[in-house]
């Protein structure tokens, strides 16, 4: 039996298959505080989505907090409530790029990369390096490998280094998905 306690410090306390849980924000521990199997941690952030729902829609958070928020729940690998926090971030905040970028990742985790285009395609021309990573990571993820090339071209002509180890990533998944892209066939002609 599966038993729910949430405490008024955001820490909830769970009963799952006889064992305790508990869930702050350093993520899912078990009551002799290892962590919990990925499986495990899936399963007790279902148990407990609309609790974790209703707190995001009851939330009065700046803009800041919700960040810290939907990393905490990304960090848990609660991508359905990372979202919502950004989301939420997104409708107070909608010029910063940033959170799309965020919210392109979770809605890939999520596996659904199409939403995640449809979501950032008003803004990707905004010359935001973690977004067109994200955006050519989905891109990658719906098999569109020569639009994630062009969309990571201006990170590897001018991008900072730290940007380009990142499209590098995307690289080499292109690489090895799709190696025609980047064979050069005409270099010995």
């Amino acid at each position: 039996m599966n038993q729910v306690n949430t405490v008024a410090n955001k820490k909830y306390e769970v009963i799952f298959e006889g064992e305790k849980y508990i869930k702050n924000n350093d993520g899912w521990r078990r009551k002799d505080f290892t962590i919990p199997r990925q499986n495990i941690i899936v399963k007790l952030n279902k148990l407990l989505e609309d609790v974790f729902l209703k707190e995001v829609e009851n939330s009065n958070y700046t803009v800041e907090e919700l960040i810290k928020k939907a990393d905490i729940e990304k960090n848990s690998k609660n991508f359905v409530i990372a979202e919502r926090y950004i989301k939420k971030a997104i409708s107070k905040s909608p010029e910063n790029l940033m959170l799309y970028a965020k919210l392109c990742s979770f809605l890939r985790e999520l596996g659904k990369p199409e939403e995640a285009l449809a979501e950032t395609e008003k803004i990707k021309n905004y010359k935001n390096s973690a977004l067109s990573i994200s955006r050519a990571g989905a891109m990658c993820d719906l098999g569109r490998y020569l639009e994630a090339k062009k969309e990571i071209a201006p990170i590897l002509a001018s991008g900072s280094t730290r940007s380009k180890e990142y499209a590098f990533f995307i690289v080499n998944r292109i690489k090895k998905e799709a190696p025609e892209l980047y064979e050069r066939s005409d270099l010995f002609e």
